[in-house]
Formats: C-alpha cells, structure tokens, sequence
C-alpha cells in the first residue's frame, strides 16, 4: 500500500509491542517498521524481539505474544544497529506512537546505538484523527442533538448537565437496541437502560479505585497499575519489609486519592492479619 502524499525523505510507520508501559523496566517484543521512500517499493521489517524478561499474561493477553514466541528470537541489542541503518533519517508516522517511540529511544540508548529525534518529523496519527474529528463537549453536543455550539464560548455548570442529557438522549436514540462489539469480539444488545449501558461500557472495567491505580489481573488479583512496581501482585510486595514501607509512602502521599489509599489500606491490613495468624 502507497502513502497518498509526495514525499521528499524516507518515512518509517512504526508500531512496536512491548512487555508493558514503563520504558524503564519494560522491553519490545514485536518491532514493525515499514520504510517509504521518494521512489521505490516500500520495504517492510516484522520480527520478534526477545525481551529478556518474562512477557505478563495479563499483557500477552492485549497484544497475543507469549513467552514462546519470542523464544529464540533476537534481544533488540543484536538488532539495534542494523535497525537504526534502515531507519536512517527518515520521519516517524504511525497512530498512537508516542509510547511507541519513546520506549525504542531507551531500547536504542540501552544498546549503546545513536538514535535521535533532532531533524526528525514525527507523525502521530491519533493526534491529527482527534484535530479531524473533535472528542469534546462541543462535538458531542453538534453529533448527538444536530446543534452547532461554537468550542470558544463556556458552559456554565447547568448548561453542562443539560448538555450531557441531550448528549445521553442523543446517543439512546442513535444506538439503542443495537449491537455492539467490544475489541474481545463480545457482541451485546445495547439496551435502553442504565443497567445495560453501565455493563458495557462500564462495568467491566477492573479499576478497583476510580483512577485505575490498582488493577485487578486475569487471575483476579489486585496488581499495580503505577509506578515502579507497575504489574506486581499488591499482596506480595505487602508481605514483604520493602513493600510495608512502600504502603507507607503511598499513604503519607497526598497525591493519591482516598479512594486509592482505601482498597490499598484494605488489602495491607489483609495481609498484616494473615502474617499474624501464621505465627499465632
């Protein structure tokens, strides 16, 4: 497939899978490139990379890459040379690649490979689709009820909540009773009931706090969502003396919600109850 612009220098579309969202700690497992140029056919790189490290099940179950996949395959080190010759001083595009971009610049930096953004344009899809296509109050208000509201005026707090029940309405009418599939190809009726919507689009979320800073994984334990211990098992780091003073920080902080320190104070005191049971 051909880009639908002239284009003057090589352009690279990038999309990378990783072990997670730190790119500190975490590492590629799956490296696409594709290099357009001013003439030519475009030349596309798909491999595996070994992370290294252990690949989480909950994160293998988002993108599909297991441990034995990546088994064999070369650590991003091997490739990372040879990677930066192909990429050249070509642009960056690809959709939601700032994380995708950020984490091959630590993988290129751990491998001692010089790779720099200075003279490079970079792409982001996702940004130009929401400049396109607007995901404001304002959009809501013009696509769900056909008024057109100019984005420079404010609302005050009433107009906002007469705005959302329009916005709702606008919404029921144009899918209720309708089908939808989520990204698991579940396929539910969209009913037109509150009980309906919340399980959705919003019941099966696994935040057990309302920012989502502890998760709960496929097995069904509390993990964190945050930070240095992003992934870990709640419990486990608990039990531990490193893991009560990090409780400890995470309470003394007032950068956490209460809500937050709540569930972590209830799962803290579960695991004090049970250590102290065991050497009863």
């Amino acid at each position: 497939m051909s880009l639908n612009i002239s284009i003057k220098k090589p352009v690279v579309v990038l999309k990378v899978h990783s072990t997670g969202r730190n790119t500190d700690k975490d590492r590629i497992v799956q490296l696409s490139v594709t290099k357009y140029q001013p003439e030519g056919e475009p030349i596309s790189n798909t491999r595996f990379i070994n992370p290294t490290i252990p690949i989480p099940a909950d994160v293998s179950e988002y993108h599909g890459i297991t441990d034995e996949d990546v088994t064999g395959a070369k650590t991003f080190a091997q490739v990372a040379s040879k990677l930066a010759q192909f990429i050249g001083d070509s642009d960056i595009l690809g959709f939601g690649i700032t994380f995708d971009v950020s984490i091959l610049m630590e993988e290129f930096n751990r491998a001692g490979v010089q790779f720099s953004l200075k003279d490079r344009r970079v792409i982001n899809l996702s940004e130009i689709y929401n400049k396109l296509k607007p995901r404001d109050v304002y959009a809501a208000i013009e696509e769900f009820t056909g008024t057109p509201v100019k984005s420079t005026r404010t609302f005050s707090a009433d107009e906002y909540n007469r705005a959302s029940v329009a916005i709702f309405n606008g919404m029921i009418d144009q899918y209720g009773d309708k089908e939808f599939t989520d990204r698991q190809g579940q396929t539910q009726t969209i009913e037109k009931s509150i009980d309906s919507i919340h399980d959705i689009f919003s019941g099966q979320s696994s935040k057990l706090d309302f920012k989502g800073f502890v998760v709960v994984n496929k097995d069904g334990r509390p993990v964190f969502n945050f930070g240095k211990h992003k992934g870990e098992i709640v419990s486990d780091l608990f039990a531990t003396k490193d893991g009560q003073g990090y409780y400890n920080w995470i309470i003394s902080k007032g950068d956490y919600p209460q809500d937050t320190k709540d569930v972590f104070t209830e799962i803290f005191n579960s695991v004090k109850n049970q250590q102290e049971s065991a050497t009863a």
